[in-house]
């Protein structure tokens, strides 16, 4: 009997969806800071960035687990560059190629930022309402994803 496809075996690996990075980190420090009761601890500047310069071998899980760690070590609630345990590699991104895949990952991103409102997701991007719809278009992305 053959097994239906995992979930996660469809997604591309964190490092191919970096601008997910703070979105996922946002979802997980909330997370963890009602199984801690506590606030959530935030994320500073530094540590975001190091954050997104990071390849994320480990993918999600890898996330979860640093700022799981980040959040139990941090001063007065804020994580810091130092508190995250990253290896030395973060001068490494892997970040794709094709400029075609870069916008669409930006707009995609920008979209879940938006709660698929268009309107607001245009202006995010820098872009009128018909030039977004045209985009939209062009990566098949016209209708927000079902729940």
């Amino acid at each position: 009997m053959r097994r239906p496809p995992q979930c996660a075996a469809l997604l591309p690996p964190l490092r191919q969806r970096i601008t997910d990075v703070p979105l996922l980190a946002e979802q997980f420090l909330e997370e963890l800071s009602q199984t801690m009761g506590r606030a959530p601890a935030r994320l500073a500047d530094e540590a975001r960035d190091a954050l997104l310069a990071y390849a994320w071998p480990g993918n999600v899980r890898e996330l979860r687990n640093v700022l799981e760690r980040a959040a139990i070590l941090s001063d007065e609630g804020v994580i810091t560059r130092r508190d995250l345990s990253l290896q030395v590699q973060t001068a490494s991104v892997a970040v794709p190629n094709d400029l075609a895949v870069m916008e669409c990952q930006a707009i995609k991103s920008v979209l879940r930022q938006a709660e698929w409102n268009k309107s607001k997701a245009a202006k995010e991007l820098g872009l009128t309402r018909s030039q977004l719809y045209v985009r939209l278009r062009k990566y098949g992305l016209e209708h927000s994803p079902t729940p």
